[in-house]
């Protein structure tokens, strides 16, 4: 079955609204999907009228680190209380930590010589949404600073520091914030930031499944995700990771999960205290 649990709207750092995603989703014919926004969620697309054959799960990624191998980890929460104060807690301090960061970037930019100003930006800002690195190379590349968001610009800003990561939380904490608020817990794509070893630390924390399928995923990654989710019963998932125009490699909408997997996901959202 063809499904999308990890993709990325306007809400973080995707190019697409919702209206636009819904219209893809129905274009390609997918039943089932998850907007999951990094560290925020948008939770208007519950007021929008959706097609009677599509179905929508409350879906966040949160961004953590192992800070004892020094690697990146993502967790996806589904299904979860999205009215929770430590949820509003969070996602507002990552808010404010990006609104900084991104003034410091500006700033840096600014006594570069680059033309850019935060005003440029008052949209995002009037509507409370963070800005990412990918919103000011946007604008670079409208101002003809570069031709591509992923450009070597963007690469020499990597390696001057311009575009340092944030300071996540730990990934113990991460999962203990999705657990708080009665999310069903994945481990996202644990084959890019090669995640393996801290996954009985994670089944034991709570993790509920793993993402299984993604388009950076090959045979082998997929393999030994399948393996994993056999050896601590974890349930098993698949998205796209779509990010639209903003993504450094094409991508469409949807990904291949065998029916048993979605079928699996499906009755863990149900029997889920919070399924609304």
């Amino acid at each position: 079955m063809k499904i999308d649990l990890h993709c990325h709207s306007h809400f973080s750092d995707g190019s697409a609204s919702f209206e636009q995603i819904i219209l893809l989703l129905t274009k390609e014919n997918i039943k089932h999907f998850s907007i999951t926004d990094h560290d925020y969620y948008g939770g208007e697309l519950n007021a929008f009228f959706l097609p009677q054959n599509l179905t929508y799960y409350k879906g966040i990624e949160i961004s953590a680190k192992d800070y004892k191998t020094n690697k990146k980890v993502h967790l996806l929460g589904y299904g979860f209380d999205h009215q929770h104060k430590r949820l509003k807690e969070y996602t507002d301090h990552y808010y404010n930590i990006r609104k900084e960061n991104s003034k410091n970037i500006i700033n840096s930019l600014i006594k570069e010589g680059y033309k850019i100003q935060m005003e440029d930006f008052n949209y995002r800002l009037e509507n409370n949404l963070p800005i990412y690195k990918q919103h000011i190379m946007v604008k670079l590349v409208e101002k003809g600073y570069t031709e591509r968001i992923y450009g070597q610009l963007y690469h020499d800003f990597r390696a001057n520091g311009f575009f340092e990561d944030l300071k996540y939380i730990d990934y113990k904490e991460a999962i203990s914030l999705l657990k708080d608020i009665k999310a069903i817990t994945f481990l996202a794509h644990p084959a890019i930031y090669n995640n393996w070893d801290i996954l009985p630390g994670l089944v034991k924390a709570g993790l509920d499944g793993i993402e299984a399928y993604h388009k950076r995923h090959n045979q082998e990654d997929i393999k030994l995700s399948l393996e994993y989710a056999d050896k601590y019963c974890l349930l098993v998932s698949g998205g796209s990771d779509y990010h639209g125009n903003y993504s450094s490699l094409p991508g469409h909408l949807g990904v291949d999960v065998p029916d048993n997997y979605v079928k699996n996901f499906i009755k863990a959202i149900k029997q889920n205290d919070i399924t609304k």
